[in-house]
């Protein structure tokens, strides 16, 4: 919990360089100071950042900030994620008539917070913060245990200074391999102390489709330099299989009685027995919400019917073992975790099943209800796990989605001229993803719930006989949804001819890859396809005056591709269009290309059937 406390601290703010600033002694430049040269659109800057950290003791913090506009007026509030908080001044400073008024924080306008048991935050809020305000504080931390600082944050820093005592020969420091900073180590004739500096650090920019930003941030990591990283790998896969409450568990003599008889009626069928085990286990046992990499009573928590992602996944290890496969524990992180770049116990928090049947894979995680076979929370879709096998060796997989989830869509409409109303039939049909989260929307919601969010979204849509297919005792079975509309919105008349958008209420109404310039890789979750095909009747008097062009496109490397056919045929428009991404995760360097995908989507669905009177 400390830990979490003292990086949530750095991450509110950033660090500094080797020119010290002397707390409580600000500068009329600083004050008068409208725009900042290095980030002239930034409302607000760190000035100078200094963390003096006495290793696995204290750590003394010195913060100085400017507030250029209104948008930084927040940052006069300011949150401390800290239980054992010591010596903190705050003052705020400003300019009147040419001198400088310094305004020290109250301890009326400081106070704590415990939201929950063990968790504090202390609130700090400044007074007189106006446009062109310097805001300042210090404050010491105690019993700190960090190996991980971070160095970057939200608001563009000047100055970063960063000074640890109580060096020791084992210590080695590294960047994060994602994003390294301009770091520069400052020479001291003292072997226990070691002093970073930087300049004019960028702010972290937020991205839409970013797994977690944490993991392309700027950092410092305190490492050891006695072994390298395969070295760790073994003696961290050494460590879990020794472990009573990993490896050992795994020792346990089997306990299912008859439970397992009904799950092996055909023995030849190796994947059908996987899949009976795992179906199983999802019905038995009920998932607590936590997660894990640690088991202390596999046959207690059978027996009770409950567990947390450890629990219920080791169950599912131990029994497939039981029967022969070639199953294993792997340890995970979440996305919110962040990335594992380095072999520690504490990188991981989570643990899957990871099954070989033949030359196939399958990671599985039996403690999610709707879960098709092979297809995993998407928090757990995070780099590389690992694999712990026991013979004492482990093997680093991806978590990535290789399946894709599907939505196929067939639409039969007719067009109501007089009444400028298209009617029609809806059948659509989702696979695992897709299916999996309408699934768990559905067992919360009515089906009246679809309705109306739907006429939220398209006010002019109006849907009747609504009905879904879920086979509850299924959940590899995609979902059916059935259902008649009336849509208001997808006619237009202009000189006396007729037209209509090909996707009705369906398709991409606007491209969302709209950066024009991307630094992190896109996170998609999963590879996706979806497919329409939608047949227009023509209205009687009307023909086809003009049709959107057919097109193609396939992206490089096998990324995605996009096929789009429409036709005229015996009193009716018939099309068909099928776009497909191919991977959960793409490189920030194909992002043109896909852009080049969305815009094509976007243009055809935009696009018209023209109709005019015979």
């Amino acid at each position: 919990m400390r830990l979490f406390y003292f990086i949530s601290i750095f991450t509110v703010f950033g660090f500094c360089n080797a020119q010290e600033f002397k707390f409580g002694e600000v500068n009329t430049a600083i004050l008068e100071e409208t725009q900042d040269d290095f980030f002239p659109d930034s409302s607000i800057k760190v000035v100078y950042k200094r963390i003096l950290l006495d290793y696995n003791k204290d750590v003394e913090i010195h913060e100085r900030v400017k507030i250029y506009n209104e948008e930084g007026f927040d940052r006069s509030n300011w949150e401390i994620y800290y239980p054992d908080i010591s010596r903190l001044q705050a003052f705020t400073y400003n300019l009147e008539n040419g001198v400088i008024e310094k305004t020290q924080v109250g301890k009326n306008s400081i106070f704590s917070e415990e939201p929950m048991e063990g968790y504090e935050i202390t609130k700090i809020s400044f007074p007189k913060v106006r446009k062109g305000s310097v805001i300042e504080l210090r404050y010491k931390l105690k019993n700190v245990r960090v190996n991980e600082i971070p160095i970057q944050s939200d608001v563009p820093i000047e100055n970063f200074r960063l000074v640890i005592q109580g060096i020791s020969p084992w210590m080695d420091f590294k960047q994060n391999p994602n994003y390294e900073i301009d770091l520069r180590e400052e020479a001291t004739e003292n072997e226990k102390l070691k002093i970073f500096t930087a300049k004019n650090i960028p702010a972290i920019k937020p991205a839409p489709y970013v797994n977690n930003i944490k993991n392309y941030t700027g950092k410092l990591f305190i490492k050891s330099k006695k072994e390298d990283d395969d070295n760790l790998w073994g003696e961290l896969t050494a460590g879990l299989n020794s472990s009573l409450y990993f490896g050992a568990q795994l020792k346990t003599k089997p306990f299912f009685g008859s439970d397992i008889l009904p799950l092996i009626h055909n023995r030849n069928d190796s994947l059908g027995v996987a899949k009976n085990v795992y179906h199983f286990l999802q019905e038995k046992m009920e998932y607590n919400g936590r997660y894990g990499t640690s088991v202390y009573d596999l046959k207690k928590t059978y027996d009770k019917e409950i567990g947390d992602k450890a629990d219920i996944n080791f169950l599912l290890v131990l029994m497939l073992r039981h029967l022969g496969f070639r199953a294993n524990p792997m340890i995970v992180a979440c996305k919110h975790k962040g990335e594992v770049l380095f072999p520690e116990r504490n990188a991981f928090n989570a643990t899957l099943c990871a099954l070989q049947i033949e030359d196939d894979f399958y990671v599985l995680d039996a403690s999610e209800d709707f879960a098709p076979f092979g297809v995993i929370p998407l928090d757990m879709v995070n780099g590389y796990g690992l694999i712990i096998l026991d013979d004492g060796r482990s093997i680093s997989y991806p978590t990535n989605n290789l399946q894709h989830s599907s939505i196929n869509t067939i639409v039969n409409t007719s067009i109501d001229v007089e009444n400028r109303v298209a009617n029609g039939s809806v059948h659509s049909q989702l696979t695992n993803h897709l299916a999996w989260a309408y699934k768990e929307v559905a067992s919360d919601e009515d089906k009246d719930s679809f309705e109306k969010a739907i006429s939220e979204i398209y006010p002019l849509l109006s849907i009747e006989a609504f009905s879904d297919s879920i086979k509850e005792n299924d959940v590899e079975a995609p979902v059916e949804l059935s259902y008649d509309f009336s849509y208001a919105d997808a006619i237009e008349e202009i000189g006396g001819q007729i037209y209509v958008s090909p996707f009705l209420f369906l398709g991409n109404s606007e491209n969302k890859y709209i950066e024009k310039t991307r630094a992190y890789p896109l996170d998609l979750e999963f590879p996706k396809r979806e497919t329409y095909a939608i047949t227009f009747n023509i209205p009687e008097g009307y023909t086809v005056e003009s049709l959107p062009k057919n097109k193609k496109i396939t992206l490089q490397d096998n990324l995605g591709s996009l096929v789009f056919l429409i036709q005229q045929q015996m009193g009716k428009v018939q099309l068909r269009l099928n776009v497909q991404v191919n991977y959960d995760s793409i490189p920030a360097s194909f992002y043109g290309a896909l852009q080049e995908l969305y815009d094509a989507y976007t243009e055809i669905s935009k696009s018209k059937i023209v109709l005019s009177k015979i």
